[in-house]
């Protein structure tokens, strides 16, 4: 799975931005993977299997649990707060919305 570069400040915003990064990168991974369809995470029914009957690991993704998380960070509002909070010119709904998910209300 890629990782966001190491070539960080150790500046509490830059730590938060890396952090939102990361989450992006994993949010277009397990996207590109089926994982996450229509800011819907697979559930544990769907999630792939290997041939011996096991959860099929992606990334450092192994079970569904872990992607509901990670959707979770998104649609509940802590991406956009870490965004609005650091003052990032980042604007969290067109973020969202590029990454296919959409705001809990």
């Amino acid at each position: 799975m890629p990782k966001v570069a190491p070539t960080r400040s150790a500046d509490p915003d830059a730590i938060i931005f890396g952090l939102a990064e990361q989450a992006v990168v994993d949010a277009k991974f397990l996207t590109a993977r089926g994982l996450i369809h229509h800011g819907r995470a697979m559930t544990a029914q769907e999630w792939p299997h290997t041939r011996k009957g096991m959860m099929r690991h992606f990334g450092d993704f192994y079970k569904p649990c872990q992607v509901v998380g990670l959707v979770r960070f998104f649609t509940n509002g802590h991406f956009s707060n870490m965004l609005v909070r650091t003052g990032s010119h980042i604007d969290p709904d067109a973020a969202l919305s590029r990454l296919g998910f959409r705001e809990a209300v």
